[in-house]
């Protein structure tokens, strides 16, 4: 029982932050101070964040300069992901049908089956289970994997101020994200400075860039500072392994799915989309389809008769991943927000995605240190 616990606290923690740390200041020189209550980061954790926020600001001055170039626009919104906790041993499957859609998670399973000759899934063994998860891993993951699971949290990094504000970079750009509060199941969205995206001690300090057309981040921006907009599509409570599978579904997010339909809401005519239901609807009309993935090991944990021993917002109900019990599930991912976002062509084409690795510059916690 304790691996089963110790397996799903990691795999939350590498879908994202389920609460947020206590706030730490956009400028370099910042001190942590109370966020709801939550954990006190390092401070070795608080000197890494600043300095991978001050760069990350840097870097968006860059795109900036750039994207006026490029576009003859100002830069005011960058969809931004940051690493989480190391993805060894979450595979991404393979879901290209080769005509430049998405299998589901069913026919991906039944191609695997259909390969090692196994029978139907109620039909199979323990023994051949085990098969059809190594063929999976082997046979039907992307051989990429651990890149694009690499970066698991998405937010908005943005500039709200006026056209020739005086204000330093620092107090322009801030985040628009979603977490879980400490004390609810209940998602929130949070705005501060960037170092506090980047101070939850992920396994490495690295960010990935997507740029909007003009169009799209005017949009974005739109959202992002109407409220009712911005609040209007969240969902009430939070879990993990988000879908949009069941009705039920409707009632639960994890922290990548509001970035996803802000999106919706700025790639549908205005005011066409109105709530959270309409922008899901949207995104499966648009060929949104979300990350397929196997986890190797603990192949027990998600069985659904424990699943009373987990907190509510780690349950995976069957309803909504039918194929648990050989730990394949679906999740809206960062890397699957960017993919749709490509493809529905809200990408400025001269400015492609970008990764931007910070980890030379972490500093080591001091020995001893707990």
């Amino acid at each position: 029982m304790a691996s089963i616990l110790n397996f799903c606290f990691a795999l939350a923690w590498w879908f994202g932050p389920l609460i947020p740390p206590r706030q730490v200041q956009a400028a370099v020189q910042a001190q942590p101070h109370s966020l709801e209550g939550c954990v006190t980061p390092s401070r070795t954790t608080v000197i890494n964040a600043n300095m991978v926020g001050h760069s990350t600001v840097q870097l968006l001055e860059a795109m900036a300069s750039s994207y006026k170039n490029q576009t003859g626009q100002r830069l005011t919104v960058v969809m931004l992901a940051r690493a989480g906790t190391d993805p060894t041993g979450i595979f991404a499957l393979n879901d290209d049908d080769g005509q430049g859609g998405h299998l589901a998670l069913e026919q991906i399973v039944d191609r695997a089956l259909r390969k090692d000759r196994l029978p139907p899934v109620p039909l199979l063994t323990a023994d051949q289970g085990r098969d059809l998860q190594f063929t999976l891993d082997n046979d039907f993951s992307l051989a990429n994997s651990r890149q694009v699971l690499g970066f698991t949290h998405l937010g908005f990094a943005w500039d709200g101020s006026d056209a020739g504000s005086k204000l330093p970079p620092e107090q322009r750009w801030k985040v628009s994200h979603v977490l879980k509060p400490c004390d609810n199941d209940e998602p929130r969205i949070f705005l501060y400075g960037l170092a506090n995206f980047f101070v939850e001690n992920p396994h490495r300090l690295a960010a990935k860039f997507w740029i909007f057309k003009p169009e799209i981040q005017n949009r974005v921006v739109k959202i992002l500072k109407t409220r009712d907009l911005a609040e209007g599509i969240m969902a009430p409570f939070y879990r993990l392994g988000s879908t949009y599978k069941s009705e039920e579904s409707l009632n639960y997010a994890n922290s990548n799915n509001w970035p996803l339909e802000v999106l919706a809401l700025a790639k549908a005519p205005d005011g066409s989309l109105r709530n959270r239901r309409q922008a899901v609807e949207f995104l499966k009309s648009q060929g949104y389809s979300p990350q397929k993935l196997r986890v190797s090991g603990f192949a027990a944990a998600f069985v659904p008769s424990v699943g009373f021993v987990l907190p509510s917002y780690m349950t995976m109900p069957y309803s909504e991943h039918p194929l648990q019990r050989f730990m394949v599930f679906e999740a809206v991912t960062a890397e699957s927000v960017g993919r749709w976002a490509h493809s529905a062509g809200l990408l400025e084409p001269s400015m492609p995605p970008s990764e931007i690795d910070f980890e030379y510059m972490r500093l080591k916690e001091p020995s001893g240190t707990p």
